[in-house]
């Protein structure tokens, strides 16, 4: 039987956890390793010697909608802001409500922010949802800051705001973003895994430190000071690249070549997957 071990999760910054390092070697086992960011791919590769070979970057396939989002007007001094995540401590959402304190009492900007996503709030301790609301409370927020739950409409939600933002400490390939970027919205989001190259380079959106709550501020404060066609370039720019780089033909050809590759018993993973030509070959030398 050939292995092919599909990895979902980001390392954590630093050295990784004996439990999480012991639960890697598992990978052994596997002909090839798939991951989604190339962050990820080059961060196992460094830290296990027998991933060199075998750790494939293959993006996830992101339906884009027919009819992207309407960019509006930006309103002086007010920005309408949306997450997407389950709110867990490494999503940062405890740092977000120091930044929009921030952002009202030092750059005089009111930021609406609308959390969409599992609060787990019946859940007591597990997750951010009772440090979120405490920080909420302390910097008086509660009538900046929404919490929108689960549903299934995620789009409706997306065009309802000016800007998607991440704060997450850690993250793969997150479809949060990718979602926002394939309805045309721009993305605010932390300078980790493959963020460079998906948002900041392409100019689909900006970049701040994950760790800093001013540079949080001051990265919303230029975009809020952003007009409507820079928003719109933005928008975009980001939508351009889900339909080049996440299509969903695109992802299925490139597991066909892992799988051929495992079945033929290749020892390395394809090269066009390796340097991105997409380029349809034998095993690699």
């Amino acid at each position: 039987m050939r292995i092919i071990a599909a990895e979902r999760a980001d390392y954590p910054k630093g050295s990784l956890p004996l439990t999480l390092r012991a639960w890697q070697h598992l990978h052994r086992a596997a002909a090839f390793v798939t991951v989604n960011s190339v962050h990820q791919r080059i961060r196992m590769q460094e830290e296990f010697d027998f991933l060199v070979d075998r750790a494939v970057t293959i993006k996830n396939a992101i339906a884009v909608p027919e009819r992207p989002a309407t960019i509006r007007p930006s309103v002086a001094k007010v920005v309408r802001i949306v997450a997407l995540a389950s709110l867990m401590h490494y999503k940062n959402s405890v740092l977000l409500a120091e930044a929009v304190a921030l952002l009202r009492d030092e750059f005089g900007i009111r930021a609406e922010i609308s959390w969409l996503g599992e609060t787990f709030e019946h859940l007591g301790d597990y997750g951010a949802y009772r440090e979120t609301c405490a920080a909420i409370a302390a910097h008086g927020l509660e009538e900046q800051w929404a919490w929108l739950g689960t549903m299934q409409d995620v789009n409706r939600v997306l065009r309802d705001h000016d800007v998607l933002i991440h704060p997450s400490s850690t993250e793969g390939m997150s479809n949060a973003i990718c979602e926002a970027m394939a309805i045309g919205l721009p993305v605010i989001a932390g300078r980790i895994s493959d963020h460079r190259t998906l948002i900041e380079a392409p100019g689909a959106g900006l970049l701040f430190d994950s760790y800093d709550a001013l540079s949080i501020a001051e990265t919303i404060a230029r975009f809020a000071n952003l007009d409507e066609t820079s928003r719109a370039a933005m928008g975009q720019a980001g939508r351009m690249v889900i339909e080049r780089d996440f299509s969903q033909d695109r992802m299925i050809s490139h597991y066909e070549l892992v799988i051929e590759a495992a079945i033929k018993g290749c020892r390395k993973a394809p090269a066009e997957l390796v340097d991105g030509s997409g380029v349809k070959t034998s095993c690699a030398a």
